[in-house]
């Protein structure tokens, strides 16, 4: 039917999209979005590129003396959590705080 999308479910708990080469999801005329219950996990051995013009992380934790900062840096956690601070200061004073 004209204007009906696509819906793929999976009533046992686990879907898997699998080819030899390559897999594409692409929206032409929308957004895409991906959701998680308890996560998204992207694993590759090469590289993971996000290619927009602005990348937008809503729920970074920021350090509690950022929260009223106007500019932000982000910072990593050794574990690769990110996080963010107040411009200016230093990922390590606020690394006790949010690395744990």
């Amino acid at each position: 039917a004209s204007g009906a999308g696509l819906t793929l479910q999976s009533l046992t708990q686990h879907l898997l999209v699998q080819a030899a080469r390559n897999v594409s999801v692409t929206s032409s005329n929308g957004d895409l979005s991906v959701e998680g219950l308890l996560g998204i996990t992207l694993t590759t051995p090469g590289t993971i590129a996000l290619s927009a013009q602005q990348v937008t992380m809503a729920s970074l934790p920021t350090a509690a003396a950022a929260a009223s900062a106007q500019a932000l840096a982000m910072c990593a956690c050794p574990s690769g959590k990110l996080f963010r601070v107040a411009s200016g200061s230093t990922c390590l004073s606020a690394a006790a705080e949010l690395c744990v």
